[in-house]
């Protein structure tokens, strides 16, 4: 009985093409992210990792992974190197941009149970409130009547921020304008 609801699992989860491409993508990726960097990730090796991950075997599924591993060969973020041992993956010339590109996708969900202010904007992808926020700090910095080494220690903090990574990730493409804008108030060099 219990085989046969196993069974009957596997098939509804092989159906799935898309799905099982996405899960091939995916742990593809993870996986080579947790090697070191000069080394490859051999074909023998993820099938096993498919197994343990995914639970199922990877030569039941060896279209959906040929599909996975050219859309991400595709983009540059990985190659497949055939060999006498079966074949290995490496790290591609865009394998970092994966997952820059994954935290720019990420979505944030919450409740908002009462807003006030102004510049309040709701929704995915905007930015209208970081701007607004980050600008008026600077003025407010600018205006406050404190000495100009206080000042700069300020501005010194949000450079900081500013150049960090991970921020200019969530940013994105709106980091320059936000760059240049503090150039102009003396933020940056």
């Amino acid at each position: 009985m219990r085989t046969n609801k196993m069974l009957a699992l596997n098939h509804i989860y092989a159906i799935d093409e898309n799905e099982m491409i996405d899960d091939f993508k995916k742990l593809l990726m993870d996986t080579l992210k947790n090697k070191p960097s000069n080394k490859a990730l051999m074909l023998f090796d993820f099938s096993a990792n498919v197994r343990s991950t995914l639970g199922v075997s990877m030569n039941d599924h060896l279209d959906e992974l040929s599909e996975a591993a050219t859309l991400l060969q595709d983009e540059k973020y990985i190659r497949f190197e055939d060999g006498r041992q079966g074949g290995r993956f490496v790290r591609g010339l865009h394998f970092d941009d994966y997952f820059d590109k994954k935290i720019e996708q990420s979505v944030v969900n919450f409740s908002v149970g009462s807003v006030s202010g102004g510049n309040v904007q709701i929704g995915n992808n905007n930015s209208l409130v970081i701007e607004q926020g980050l600008k008026s700090l600077i003025d407010k910095i600018d205006s406050k009547d404190i000495p100009e080494p206080e000042k700069e220690v300020a501005k010194n903090s949000l450079k900081s921020l500013l150049s960090n990574p991970t921020v200019a990730a969530i940013l994105g493409e709106r980091h320059q304008e936000y760059y240049h804008y503090f150039k102009l108030k003396g933020l940056t060099k």
